[in-house]
């Protein structure tokens, strides 16, 4: 009898252990409040408008059951004002909210996860109806910690200067965070009083230039880029080790810019200017970069705004500048129609003097119909010993000071298949779905 009473109490304990709550709230600040939360516990808000929130959950739940903080209703909890969302623990997935015209804060993200393995899931943050402010700067999302995934959610017009996305590099940490489906659109661009774009109104931030030569391995794969214009960087990488893969950029006339940092692998992303103006590819710094498959098609931006520009280096560079281009690969990309295809060693600045050195450009299909646009536009002396041309096809169009033995052009048009299908499919699986009905 003992023995059965045993086996009765170990049964009845593994049942306590298993079993979950749920907790309903209509004031969101409670979430302070929920201290003794358990792995598999849920929380849902109560449908409604929360304005000037301050919220902040503190959990840990385990990769089987992370604690879930969920909307009632997809898209129908919606927060306003200065609202603010703090996590911090381990194994939290946060899922379908809307942070709707967010007034900025400064230096104050509406999210911040300070968290491991956790998850921003289906959310929305949107600043349509807001105004321009270009003295406050915050950003919309703070990522610390590692491996957090921000998936499925939707960035739309954040109009004050700062990042949409950051991932905050810390020392002795390295972050492998995920950033996959989304959907950013940044069409407002503030500006200096010469006309220029001010600096710091990128989509998505990976590092700064005090850890520029740290280890990321972040990924960036599968999200939408629409119309982010805000300033020449759409993507600003500084760290070292990241993947952006499979990514559209559509009409964008911010680049992919690998800005500080080394080894990192830009593979199979699609930039589609639809000869929209200034519309940009990717800008390359530093050295064992690799771009490598992706597929370029009526871009119109030149210089830093080409389809693909490796640009010119600083001697001795110090962090916050441009490291020399070297033993990098460009292979295997697709430039179509674009007005400016691949540039080598351009720079803007008077201490750039340093040429894209020991890079292989190989298996390149560049295509032009346009006459007037440029295949290939070389800055420096075509002589430089260490840059090497092999196996591209080059067709139409024409070069700046490009010796045509390096790369002949053909007579022979290429035949380019249709990639739509793809890169539409990019763009109907990304951001938060929700918001898309």
């Amino acid at each position: 009898m003992k023995f059965f009473g045993l086996i009765l109490l170990i049964l009845f304990t593994s049942c306590q252990t298993i079993h979950a709550e749920s907790y309903k709230i209509s004031d969101p600040s409670e979430l302070i409040t929920l201290k003794n939360l358990n792995p598999g516990d849920e929380i849902i808000i109560s449908s409604g408008i929360y304005d000037s929130k301050k919220m902040h959950l503190n959990a840990t739940g385990t990769e089987s059951k992370p604690i879930l903080l969920k909307a009632e209703r997809a898209g129908a909890v919606i927060f306003t004002g200065e609202s603010t969302l703090l996590l911090n623990g381990s194994f939290i997935v946060v899922r379908d909210l809307h942070f709707k015209d967010p007034k900025p804060i400064q230096s104050k993200s509406p999210i911040e996860m300070r968290t491991n393995d956790s998850k921003l899931q289906n959310c929305v943050i949107s600043g349509v109806n807001t105004k321009e402010d270009d003295s406050t700067d915050n950003k919309w999302v703070s990522i610390y910690g590692q491996r957090n995934t921000i998936e499925y959610c939707s960035f739309i017009d954040k109009k004050n200067i700062g990042c949409l996305l950051v991932v905050w590099m810390e020392s002795g940490i390295i972050p492998q965070h995920k950033i996959t489906n989304n959907y950013f659109s940044r069409p407002t661009t503030l500006l200096e009083s010469d006309g220029s774009k001010k600096n710091g109104q990128e989509c998505i931030r990976i590092g700064t230039s005090d850890f520029s030569l740290n280890r990321a391995e972040c990924l960036v794969a599968n999200n939408t880029f629409y119309r982010c214009d805000a300033e020449i960087e759409a993507i600003s990488n500084k760290s070292c080790f990241n993947k952006f893969s499979n990514n559209l950029f559509l009409e964008s006339q911010g680049a992919l810019t690998l800005r500080h940092g080394n080894n990192s692998l830009v593979e199979g992303n699609f930039f589609i200017g639809n000869n929209r103006e200034g519309t940009a590819g990717i800008r390359v710094i530093g050295d064992h970069q690799i771009l490598k498959n992706n597929y370029f098609e009526n871009i119109r931006g030149s210089n830093y705004q080409s389809a693909i520009c490796l640009i010119q280096g600083v001697v001795n560079s110090p962090l916050n500048r441009y490291f020399q281009v070297k033993d990098c690969r460009v292979e295997g990309n697709i430039i179509k129609n674009c007005y400016n295809g691949i540039v080598i060693s351009y720079g803007s600045s008077e201490d750039q003097s340093l040429p894209v050195i020991s890079t292989e450009i190989t298996q390149n299909t560049i295509y032009n119909d346009n006459q007037s646009n440029y295949s290939i536009v070389w800055i420096d002396t075509p002589q430089t010993p260490d840059v090497t041309f092999k196996n591209n096809t080059i067709y139409g169009g024409k070069t700046k000071n490009f010796d045509s033995k390096l790369s002949p052009q053909t007579t022979i048009r290429p035949s380019i298949i249709d990639v739509s299908n793809i890169w539409l499919a990019i763009k109907s699986n990304s951001g938060a779905e929700w918001f898309k009905k």
